[in-house]
């Protein structure tokens, strides 16, 4: 018996086969370019996704030989929704969250609700990118397709539709929106008769998990499919990323440490006296009933230590760079630069815009080795200083699991868990995101009774970092200096 698990990025869509004990038995994938204009404008080609969608789950689902999928799920990115004619038809490219020609509505939308009725409202602080403002500028913009637009669809329900004909809203991506109501878990009235926008253009939201229907006869035949192959409701990539790494319990944490580095937070919190509500953190319906995740994030993390490996480090070999890069760290160092990771935008809790990254403390003993470790430290006390935060209001994370990139390096491992003081764990699996799905795939379908028994039979565990208590004096100054320098910087 085996599990399909499938996500859609901004760059590339996966589909993974995994048996019912995590065990991955084929991943596909295929890429895709972003369409930029100098308009502002980022899409994605609706129907190239679509087809190079069909193709991964046809050459993942191969693998499954004699023994057929029983179940699938979709992830997708957040925002990001295609247009629909009431045939069903896809009827033109999808506005992302990075297309910035919605941007202006916001204002104009906070002239007529005001960003706390909002913040209640959605658990979202009002901001560019969100799928409300672009669904404004694509009525005024493209005034006939807004007319012929049936329904809108986030990637992973529309796979969902495709499939089996049911159209629904996963709650996951609901709550990117701008548009959702996270008490009753359905369209806001208040926020449609705000932007002057018909609930209707979007399905009614449904709880990701659930069954939705089984695979049409004809796409089943295209897609090494069985007819009774069980689709369920998706969810957010960060979601079902958080579920593949074994983070799903309450005051647990994936730390994902890609180009972007996300902390996503899961808790049971979401009303008005969360402490993530009172450090005004987005607040959105995770994939298990009752639980949430709140996510902190700046866009320095993996991206940064490619920069530094481009303009400091060219005279090593390409093949196995990171490794050579890392090798040159002295992990007992202690002059290192302080770095304050604002090169490109932040979220909570600082929001800073890019182009303010900074290396402070600079002195001639130092190396590119010494500053690539004050990089990292910056990476992560961006964390650790609003987990300090978040502790003030009686919350602390247990555990993180680390995902991406740089949780493949023992020595980022170990300091992550020094300088936020909390044991980390490395994700076993090596597709997180897909197998956050399959577990989502076998919980619709009945196979396994809820994310807990999901978790005991396909999440393995990876290798333990505890804090080193030696070295929690320095880890208290790292941060004692990082606040200084923040402070000084960007009053």
């Amino acid at each position: 018996m085996s599990l399909l698990g499938i996500d859609i990025g901004t760059s590339c869509c996966k589909a993974s086969l995994f048996r019912t004990d995590g065990v991955m038995i084929r991943c596909a994938r295929r890429r895709y370019e972003l369409r930029r204009d100098a308009a502002g404008g980022v899409v994605l080609p609706s129907e190239e996704v679509w087809r190079k969608i069909r193709e991964v789950i046809a050459e993942a689902a191969a693998a499954a030989g004699e023994d057929p999928v029983r179940a699938l799920c979709t992830a997708s990115m957040g925002e990001a929704v295609v247009p629909f004619d009431g045939a069903g038809r896809i009827l033109g490219d999808s506005v992302t969250g990075l297309d910035a020609r919605g941007d202006r509505f916001l204002e104009h939308l906070m002239r007529r609700i005001s960003p706390d009725v909002l913040y209640r409202i959605t658990g979202l602080l009002p901001a560019p990118g969100f799928t409300l403002t672009n669904l404004l500028w694509l009525r005024e913009a493209q005034p006939e397709l807004w007319r012929n637009t049936a329904f809108f669809l986030p990637w992973a329900d529309l796979v969902g539709f495709q499939l089996c004909g049911r159209a629904g809203f996963n709650r996951s991506l609901a709550g990117r929106t701008l548009w959702y109501d996270s008490g009753t878990g359905e369209w806001s009235s208040v926020i449609a008769a705000a932007s002057g926008i018909e609930s209707g253009k979007l399905p009614p939201p449904v709880r990701s998990g659930v069954p939705l229907g089984r695979v049409r006869p004809e796409l089943a035949r295209e897609l090494n499919l069985s007819p009774e192959t069980v689709v369920v409701a998706g969810t957010h990539d960060q979601c079902a990323a958080t579920l593949g790494a074994g983070a799903y319990r309450e005051n647990g944490a994936m730390l994902g440490l890609g180009t972007f580095a996300c902390l996503v937070l899961v808790h049971a919190e979401p009303g008005a006296g969360s402490p993530y509500r009172a450090l005004k953190l987005n607040i959105e319906e995770g994939p298990e009933e009752g639980r949430f995740v709140s996510f902190l994030y700046h866009a320095s993390g993996g991206a940064l230590i490619h920069w530094m490996r481009r303009e400091f480090y060219r005279d090593l070999p390409e093949e196995g760079v990171y490794d050579a890069m890392f090798g040159e760290i002295d992990p007992e160092e202690e002059d290192t630069a302080c770095v304050l990771p604002f090169f490109a935008g932040t979220g909570p809790l600082d929001y800073f815009a890019g182009g303010h990254g900074t290396f402070c403390d600079l002195e001639f003993s130092q190396t590119r080795a010494s500053l690539l470790k004050g990089a990292l430290e910056g990476i992560t006390l961006y964390f650790r200083d609003a987990l300090e935060e978040l502790a003030r209001h009686g919350r602390r994370v247990e555990e993180v699991r680390v995902t991406g990139g740089g949780g493949e390096s023992a020595l980022w491992l170990q300091l992550t868990a020094d300088l936020l003081g909390v044991p980390v764990r490395s994700a076993a699996a090596e597709e997180c995101g897909t197998l956050g799905c399959a577990m989502l795939a076998g919980v619709g379908c009945g196979l396994f009774a809820g994310l807990e028994e999901a978790a005991e039979r396909m999440v393995r565990s990876g290798r333990l970092f505890r804090p080193d208590p030696a070295r929690a004096g320095r880890a208290a100054e790292l941060l004692r200096r990082y606040r200084d320098r923040k402070a000084r910087l960007y009053q």
